[in-house]
């Protein structure tokens, strides 16, 4: 069984892009972060993402990193384990942010500096889209309103820019998405399958 993990964050939106993603029902909270410890599933994908056609995953869904020192230390040994034994890896970031430095420290720290880059299928989510600026999604087409699509190519070369330098990450890995309207899942899905197919 394929394995996936995903990272990013606190309040980046990670639980939430793994209950659509597999049809799961774990606690989100927009204010305290609810995932205190790696919580793992095993399943398909939801079936409106054709899972009952696709192999099932074992998924990681992991706390968010940035938190205070003390509790980084108590996690750091099972986010290295996992970090370093999955096939896949999402890293996950909000679209509608540019504080990306605890992501950055993070990877570092999982990375030792660079020296130990995971030889997973590396994948980079700019999560909840449809908040990106000036927030006039296009409700009756469930797409970026025109305004959003100007800024999105943006926020993938911003996010590439920033990320490309501590994982190797390739611009068509970079997957702007958004669980609430179940926009961009597919492309996340079949991103995710790419290298086993």
């Amino acid at each position: 069984m394929r394995t996936l993990a995903v990272f990013g964050q606190a309040g980046s939106g990670k639980t939430s892009l793994c209950n659509t993603l597999f049809g799961l029902d774990w606690k989100t909270d927009a204010a305290i972060d609810c995932t205190k410890d790696i919580c793992p599933h095993e399943g398909n994908f939801d079936s409106f993402l054709n899972g009952d056609r696709l192999p099932k995953w074992k998924l990681h869904d992991t706390p968010g990193v940035g938190a205070s020192e003390d509790i980084q230390q108590e996690r750091l040994q099972k986010l290295l384990d996992t970090f370093h034994q999955v096939d896949v890896i999402i890293w996950v970031i909000q679209a509608d942010t540019r504080a990306l430095r605890a992501d950055q420290e993070a990877i570092l720290e999982l990375t030792s500096n660079g020296q130990k880059i995971p030889e997973s299928h590396l994948i980079l989510v700019i999560n909840q889209i449809d908040r990106v600026h000036p927030e006039n999604w296009d409700e009756i087409n469930n797409l970026p309103s025109r305004e959003q699509q100007e800024i999105i190519p943006e926020k993938i070369s911003l996010a590439h820019k920033r990320f490309s330098p501590y994982l190797p990450i390739s611009r068509e890995h970079i997957i702007p998405c958004s669980p609430v309207k179940r926009y961009g899942l597919e492309q996340l899905v079949h991103t995710i399958h790419r290298p086993f197919v």
